[in-house]
């Protein structure tokens, strides 16, 4: 079974329980139509550590659980492109970690 990671904003997620994406995700929509017949399950819901978070020691640990995991599909949320100034250094560092960046949820 492939598991896929889902990254949101940390911000949002005082406002947001992720219902949007889960739905998405549980009805192989938007981003995640690629799934569709597949095996998969999220296996991460993590959120950045904020806007004036050392990016690349905060984010360390989670990567490295997340990594464990053989996770190796991390999909940007949607509150991410809308909401974060950071979106394109976030994406390199994910990326840079090895990671299939998919931009969006739903």
């Amino acid at each position: 079974m492939d598991k896929i990671g889902i990254i949101v904003c940390e911000k949002t997620t005082k406002i947001c329980g992720g219902c949007m994406c889960f739905s998405a995700f549980s009805k192989k929509e938007k981003s995640f139509e690629r799934y569709k017949g597949k095996d998969v399950e999220i296996g991460a819901f993590f959120h950045c550590n904020g806007c004036n978070s050392e990016l690349d020691k905060d984010l360390e640990e989670k990567v490295g659980i997340i990594k464990s995991k053989d996770i190796k599909n991390v999909h940007m949320a949607l509150c991410i492109k809308v909401e974060c100034k950071r979106y394109d250094e976030i994406k390199d560092y994910l990326v840079r970690n090895n990671f299939n960046v998919i931009e969006g949820t739903h």
